[in-house]
């Protein structure tokens, strides 16, 4: 009867919360820690990317003292977030953490969604693919293998509830618009 009423008073109304921390939540964890261990052990670790960040936003003069893997890895890294904020933005309202059908939930097909139906988990993939390319990585790299299936896996869910909740009107947009990489996928 409480989760009843917590779902109301969040609004929900459609959910797939059991199978969203079974399929997502933990296996995505994991990933994210394995990858992180990898980065500390397997590679030069993360402790100064936020100073590095902060040297070059502040310094832009010493971005050629910088050596490439660390350049790179911080602009996939800033590139992925920047992609999951306008994401997340763009669905104001609608977001959310979990996969849910809000009361009142709309199809969001404009702004950053009309090139792809998932750029939060693209730039999930962007940003996160930063952090073992920052600590030149490759055990870290090869980590995220599984965390892109795990994001596949959680498209599905999401692509399930959409469709059954606003049937042809999402059908109709899966069709013309990319799962996650504009142009190709």
């Amino acid at each position: 009867m409480a989760r009843k009423r917590l779902l109301e008073k969040l609004k929900i109304v459609k959910h797939s919360l059991r199978n969203d921390l079974v399929w997502f939540f933990v296996p995505w964890l994991i990933s994210m820690l394995v990858i992180l261990v990898l980065c500390g052990t397997h590679g030069d670790g993360l402790t100064r990317i936020w100073q590095d960040l902060w040297e070059l936003v502040t310094h832009p003069k010493n971005f050629v003292a910088f050596p490439l893997q660390r350049t790179l890895g911080l602009s996939l890294f800033v590139c992925g977030l920047s992609i999951m904020l306008v994401g997340q933005t763009t669905l104001w309202n609608n977001y959310s953490g979990f996969v849910v059908i809000k009361k009142d939930h709309q199809l969001v097909t404009h702004g950053i969604y009309r090139y792809t139906r998932n750029p939060i988990y693209l730039g999930a993939i962007i940003g996160f693919t930063g952090l073992p390319t920052y600590a030149a990585s490759v055990y870290g790299l090869l980590a995220i293998l599984p965390q892109i299936a795990v994001f596949v896996v959680r498209i599905k869910m999401e692509e399930e509830l959409l469709s059954e909740h606003f049937g042809a009107e999402y059908e109709l947009y899966r069709e013309n618009t990319r799962r996650l990489i504009p142009f190709f996928y």
